[in-house]
């Protein structure tokens, strides 16, 4: 949950999402009393930062005055089982962050992965019952995987309407992950934070290569576990960035 007057985190969102949201606010500012912004499909992995992505699009639309707020948590996040009890419990958290209002107004970010199979179940129906109701108040923000299937984004839009606006997939190319990789390699191995600054097109191909065969889930998170990895791992790191140069020693003093 994000609490108004919390700054949301720095960096910036995808392009795709950026120029929506920028559009939602202008037009927004252009009324006279804003309207409820549209509700987004959002096709992003899981572990990529999808909770960061909704924080700052929540503060963006906070600052904006592009929706009403009338909780001290601008933002929601739910991560939804595949149960119709969970949604039902999902729905009651929701109601209770309305605070003194009758329904919650904020930014709601539902991520749906382990519904997906399910859309045509109970659950699925529970849940399209919820997010309808949610919507006539909230902001809604819908995560799927990025290689969701084409029928199940279609079903989504269906059930709600015009009022949900589909983004394209957002994907990390190998030389994406090798550039996060590298930012997340620690101290001295950071070629950020040498005097280079820059790593060789030589190590971003043996780190694409390491990457490839040592992370089986290539997202943000497991890509900064495996570059936080290395500074255990003698073997690997010399297979990557080759020996250290050895200090020279100076009057039986190594600087």
């Amino acid at each position: 949950m994000l609490k108004k007057g919390i700054t949301a985190n720095k960096p910036a969102l995808p392009e795709t999402v950026a120029g929506f949201v920028e559009n939602v606010c202008q037009k927004q500012g252009a009324r006279a009393s804003p309207i409820c912004p549209p509700n987004m499909i959002l096709p992003f992995d899981s572990g990529n930062g999808r909770s960061r992505m909704a924080r700052i699009i929540a503060k963006r639309y906070f600052d904006a005055k592009a929706c009403a707020f009338s909780s001290r948590d601008i933002l929601l996040e739910f991560t939804f089982k595949e149960t119709v009890q969970h949604i039902y419990e999902v729905d009651a958290e929701i109601q209770a962050n309305a605070e003194y209002a009758n329904d919650y107004r904020g930014v709601i970010a539902f991520c749906i992965d382990a519904l997906i199979p399910h859309l045509g179940d109970a659950a699925g129906n529970k849940f399209f019952e919820l997010a309808e109701k949610a919507k006539k108040s909230a902001m809604l923000i819908i995560y799927v995987p990025a290689d969701c299937a084409r029928k199940h984004l279609d079903l989504i839009a269906e059930k709600m309407g015009t009022s949900i606006k589909a983004l394209p997939a957002i994907t990390y190319s190998d030389e994406d992950l090798a550039r996060f990789f590298c930012g997340f390699l620690p101290g001295a191995m950071n070629p950020s934070k040498t005097s280079k600054g820059s790593v060789t097109p030589k190590n971003m191909e043996r780190i694409i290569e390491y990457i490839s065969q040592n992370v089986r889930r290539k997202t943000i998170k497991n890509i900064k576990e495996a570059a936080e990895s290395l500074f255990f791992d003698d073997d690997a790191r010399e297979k990557l960035f080759g020996k250290p140069a050895r200090k020279k020693e100076s009057g039986g003093i190594i600087p």
